[in-house]
């Protein structure tokens, strides 16, 4: 199969002969890459960096994307470090909303002109006719000479700028690294300190916490050497001399016994030499030693040092965003400026190209036209892959990278075109989605067919059999590109997985991790904040009615649907009802809709029920979309609305309960989900799992169905118990102990547990709480429920679950990074400041009375509260 695009004779021609395939890595290097996305203005997860820097160092890469973790966010980034690179890239798709999105985000970040659309839309061809023009208004003038040297020197003062605050930021976050590790080592060592003295206290039976107290100048190798001396006379010497000792002997044993008694200020005179008096002093050395240990790695940490350069890293941060917002603008500008010096001639022409819509008239214009020139000068291009003829000749490598975005629904018959003019490819999509059969895709032949036109052209023994082509997920009519590239060999192809999930509450969110995702590890809820978990996010309601036998239909549905429709659109009933005002949605904040339907022809009945109801106007103002799980899928609203189409009476029911189909159907809703539906079968056990995850349970119609409800296990509704109170029982020290006492007093003073609520240790559990945005852990939470604010409490120096092998200010890093992108306020306590000579302080003293004083005000302040 003769390809003059070297990529693609290796994708098809090596599968197809059955010869080992290998992909290069070449430039750019992955340092390289690294420091374009270090200069764009998008905060990116691990997971989306390494996403971007596999898109441009491999010729084929892989992005896994679940519903609502970022896809867009993270081919936006792919695109706009294209321009740092100086290469070229092309975003295409089956769904146009994917490439609107991009496009948006792209226009916010560029301006108008950045960007070519491959485009049908007249309105659309026309504006961007116009954009591009704007870039001719002074080529070759000398207005247009200043302006290009203009915008070179607002790219290199930018450039210098961020490159300069890049360097600061490095070396802030060295010293937040190594005054963490400094406050982990003190941590540490003064936990063990706690520890060792708790136990020391129990065997000895000492009561107290100040007793014993220990000298901080006991000399622990002497006083060491001379107990082990001791001890060798009581249990060497005694037994062979018959428990006798001689007066020298004797005297001697006293000597050493007192020595080391002294050292750390034991009672000699009431401790006589024993076996039994030894072992309490080897006890008592050895916290001493604890002791002298913590007060050394205490004098290595420097008071304010962490807080000082945490402000200093966040303001620097802010700068360096709004430096790099600059950056990329003038960068392009003064890319598409220089390059029309050369190439204004096609830009121009390219402009005439696309106000032709006749094939013939396009082609014509496009023979004139250099496309490498003009690529050059405007290297970013997004657009429907039925359009790209319109726009671009059928010739290779014209970009250096094609991203494929929802690639389960792409035939790969459909993207060779556009893969055939790049020299790496990108596949973005999610293999737990809806799939090719959904697309709407429909080539007009069956298995015998294709089977007689493969054998024609791929003849073994010399290509793949069609049996084994099937296997290898070849086949036009049933196998997407992202079946294709996920059936290469291990290894092949670098696979990212985006697992931080932003669209929907959590209550929705959590349904789709736990039922879909649980295999690869779930998703990480970054809206899993306090003031999220109150909300109503899911309704249900049974209607009752059966299926029109000639409709395919249940009208019950269809009117119930019809009458919510009204209540929200004409009535405007987010207005005044409480459960949709909690989500912000108000006369200037009406919620977008979307309604999908599990069957076809009931789709059918609500657009013809829409269109009869509502105007043009009234569905525009609120986006209101129609549609199958099909149509849906690349798509979201604030407010969904399902109708199943189920009676009740159904005893198959696999078209309802297709994990793919009901995957994209209950994922769309970014606020809120209503479910309607008939009946519920007995056999319907996902759609039960959705209902029961949400408390909710559904009408028996049968004796066998009602024990099956009655036999189901107590439902923990996805939200903190906010009645609870504080759990003593999970501090796990006396620190903890404390920092609780004060927190609890801090509420006190500021209205009270009806205005402030505390938590502790917030785990991933039902009985105690919920983990926020993928960590294990937070130590304290407190919520303003008059405010929706909330602050989570950090102890500086707690481990929080390192692994693979990773330091500990690198895990903290990264998890206060991943707190705050989900929009968490953390207030840290800095451990050391509230010991004293290895003791707890107390509010006796001054210096701890304004360490504490700095926290509650800090806590004020993040928690929205008046001084």
């Amino acid at each position: 199969m003769p390809f003059d695009n070297p990529l693609l004779a290796k994708l098809f021609e090596g599968i197809l002969e059955g010869r080992d395939v290998a992909f290069r890595l070449d430039e750019p290097t992955e340092e390289a890459v690294r420091k374009s996305i270090a200069l764009l203005p998008i905060s990116l997860s691990k997971q989306q960096r390494n996403a971007v820097v596999r898109a441009w160092t491999h010729e084929v890469s892989y992005i896994q994307g679940p519903p609502g973790t970022g896809k867009s966010h993270t081919i936006t980034a792919i695109m706009l470090a294209a321009l740092f690179l100086k290469k070229r890239v092309l975003l295409v798709s089956h769904k146009k909303p994917a490439i609107d999105v991009v496009f948006a985000k792209l226009r916010n970040f560029l301006g108008p002109g950045s960007v070519v659309y491959a485009s049908s839309d007249t309105g659309q061809r026309s504006q961007m006719r116009g954009e591009l023009q704007q870039w001719l208004v002074n080529v070759g003038t000398l207005q247009g000479q200043a302006q290009l040297e203009q915008m070179r020197q607002q790219r290199a003062r930018y450039r210098g700028k961020v490159e300069q605050l890049k360097s600061e930021l490095d070396t802030l976050e060295a010293d937040i690294s190594k005054a963490l590790d400094r406050e982990k080592d003190y941590y540490q060592l003064q936990e063990r300190l706690d520890q060792n003295r708790k136990a020391y206290r129990k065997q000895f039976n000492l009561a107290g916490v100040d007793s014993p107290r220990l000298s901080n100048s006991a000399d622990v190798p002497l006083a060491s050497a001379a107990l082990a001396a001791v001890t060798r006379w009581l249990d060497e010497e005694l037994p062979n001399n018959e428990g006798r000792l001689s007066r020298v002997q004797a005297l001697q044993v006293r000597r050493l016994f007192a020595a080391c008694s002294k050292q750390f200020h034991a009672d000699s005179d009431r401790l006589q030499p024993s076996l039994a008096a030894t072992s309490y002093l080897r006890e008592h050395l050895d916290l001493t030693e604890d002791h002298q240990c913590a007060s050394a790695a205490r004098e290595r940490v420097h008071d304010d040092l962490l807080r000082q350069l945490r402000h200093r890293f966040e303001r620097k941060q802010a700068d360096q965003q709004k430096a790099q917002t600059e950056l990329v603008k003038a960068h392009l500008g003064a890319q598409i400026i220089g390059m029309l010096q050369e190439n204004n001639n096609e830009v121009q022409q390219f402009c005439g190209m696309i106000r032709h819509a006749n094939p013939t008239l396009i082609a014509a214009r496009m023979e004139a036209i250099s496309f490498r020139k003009l690529i050059d000068t405007l290297p970013l291009w997004v657009g429907q892959m039925r359009h790209l003829g319109e726009f671009l000749p059928f010739e290779p490598n014209l970009f250096d990278l094609v991203v494929v975005d929802e690639a389960s629904q792409v035939n790969i018959a459909e993207i060779i075109p556009a893969f055939y003019r790049g020299s790496r490819i990108c596949v973005v999509g999610d293999d737990k989605q809806l799939g090719l059969n959904a697309a709407g895709v429909n080539f007009g032949f069956g298995v015998q067919f294709e089977e007689l036109i493969w054998n024609r052209h791929f003849p073994p023994p010399r290509s793949t059999r069609y049996a084994d082509a099937d296997e290898r997920k070849l086949l036009v009519r049933k196998h997407s590109i992202l079946d294709f590239i996920r059936s290469l060999p291990d290894g092949k192809v670098p696979k990212t997985t985006l697992d931080e999930h932003f669209r929907s509450y959590p209550q929705l969110a959590s349904f789709t991790s736990q039922q879909f995702y649980a295999d690869d590890g779930g998703l990480r809820l970054m809206k899993e904040v306090p003031r999220n978990f109150e909300l109503e996010c899911f309704g249900c309601i049974e209607v009752r009615g059966e299926r029109d036998p000639d409709l395919k239909l249940i009208q019950t549905e269809v009117d119930e649907l019809m009458r919510w429709l009204k209540k929200l659109i004409k009535q405007r009933h987010f207005e005044h009802e409480p459960i949709f005002r909690a989500h912000g949605f108000d006369q200037s904040r009406p919620p977008t809709l979307g309604v999908i339907s599990f069957l076809r022809e009931q789709r059918n009945a609500i657009l013809e029920a829409v269109s009869n109801e509502f105007s043009p106007a009234e569905v525009e103002a609120f986006q209101l979309l129609v549609g199958t799980p099909e149509e849906f899928q690349g798509n979201e609203r604030d407010i969904i609305f399902i109708t199943l189409g189920l009676a009740g009476t159904e005893t198959r029911v696999n078209h309802w309960e297709e994990r793919r189909r009901f995957n994209v159907a209950t994922s769309r809703a970014i606020h809120y989900t209503m479910l309607i539906y008939g009946g519920m079968p007995q056999n319907a056990r996902l759609i039960k799992s959705y209902l029961s995850h949400f408390g909710k349970t559904w009408r028996a119609r049968t004796e066998a169905e009602a024990v099956e409800v009655a036999n189901q296990p107590a439902v923990q509704l996805y939200r903190w118990d906010w009645n609870r109170k504080l759990h003593r029982e999970l501090c796990e020290s006396e620190f903890e102990h404390r920092v609780a006492d004060y927190l609890e007093k801090f509420v006190s003073q500021n209205g009270g547990e009806k205005r402030i609520r505390l938590f502790n240790q917030v785990l991933a559990s039902a009985h105690l709480g919920v983990s926020s945005c993928g960590q294990k852990r937070l130590d304290f939470v407190l919520f303003n429920a008059d405010k929706g604010s909330c602050v989570a409490v950090e102890v500086d120096g707690r481990e929080h679950y390192t692994q693979d092998g990773r330091s500990y200010s690198e895990v903290h890093l990264e998890r206060v990074e991943v707190l705050r992108r989900a929009g968490w306020e953390i207030v840290h306590i800095p451990y050391y400041r509230w010991w004293r000579g290895g003791w707890l302080s107390d509010q006796n003293e001054a210096k701890f009375e304004s360490t504490v004083e700095e926290l509650y005000s800090e806590l004020r302040t993040r928690l929205q509260l008046a001084p």
